[in-house]
């Protein structure tokens, strides 16, 4: 058996060696990622790849094909990578913190997206409102609302939600389960946000006052967005009685009762 002599050509940006053993294409391959030229297009998506082999891996997510799953959870995935990016969420083990408000993630990624947050960069716009968001994906769930389309439906209810978050928010009311008690008063809520909304009414601030005749009152009518309400009254609001005392009080003003002598 002969000695070999192996001998590495070395790439600076990313600190790869490579082996002259390796085939002769292998350096050659790895310094396209550098050139930043991506020669193989999806025909489906038209997403590009530095590399065949990326490709082809790419076009697994379009067959609906996900042969990798959890067993813990059940769920499945394409990538074998991403099953194992998914299985660190079940360790519980969250290795990446933030530096700014020490908020901690099991992935680099969830860090990396966090951090955009902080930056105050919104470079996602609607085209509708104009309002500005720092993630694609805030934009994309935010624009299910000018389409009116709700894909996410209470099971128990059949109310349907633009968001996942909102009918998981939701479906806690369902549930009787109470967890955020005011010290107070004792009186229990489903949602923290409930609770905030009462905290108001032991502060006595009033500082929503009638453009009629200057009363004021602690909580704010919807009158303006009537589709908001509807929305957090399904995650337990009681603003019904408080918009209706607003309105009664209006009518008051404009239209007096006239007393029978």
């Amino acid at each position: 058996v002969r000695d070999t002599i192996h001998i590495y050509t070395f790439c600076v940006p990313q600190r790869n060696n490579f082996s002259h053993l390796d085939s002769a294409g292998d350096l050659k391959r790895h310094q396209v990622i550098h050139s930043g030229f991506k020669a193989y297009n999806c025909d489906l998506c038209g997403k590009s790849f530095t590399q065949a082999g990326n490709l082809k891996r790419h076009q697994v997510i379009h067959s609906g094909f996900k042969p990798y799953s959890c067993e813990l959870c059940g769920k499945s995935f394409t990538l074998t990578q991403n099953l194992k990016r998914h299985q660190v969420i079940h360790s519980g083990v969250k290795a990446y913190s933030c530096d700014l408000c020490g908020k901690s993630f099991t992935l680099a990624g969830d860090l990396k997206t966090h951090q955009l947050i902080h930056s105050g960069v919104k470079a996602y716009s609607c085209d509708l409102c104009g309002k500005s968001f720092t993630l694609a994906g805030d934009l994309k769930t935010h624009q299910l609302i000018h389409s009116g389309v709700k894909p996410y439906s209470c099971e128990l209810c059949g109310k349907s939600f633009t968001q996942a978050a909102h009918l998981k928010k939701h479906q806690v009311t369902h549930s009787g389960f109470k967890a955020h008690s005011c010290e107070l008063c004792g009186k229990a809520f489903a949602q923290n946000s409930d609770l905030q909304r009462h905290l108001v009414t032991h502060s006595g601030i009033k500082a929503y006052s009638c453009d009629f005749c200057g009363k004021s009152f602690r909580l704010k009518s919807l009158d303006h967005n009537e589709s908001e309400e509807r929305e957090r009254s399904s995650s337990g609001f009681r603003v019904g009685l408080k918009n209706l005392e607003i309105r009664l009080h209006r009518v008051q003003v404009e239209s007096p009762v006239k007393s029978v002598s």
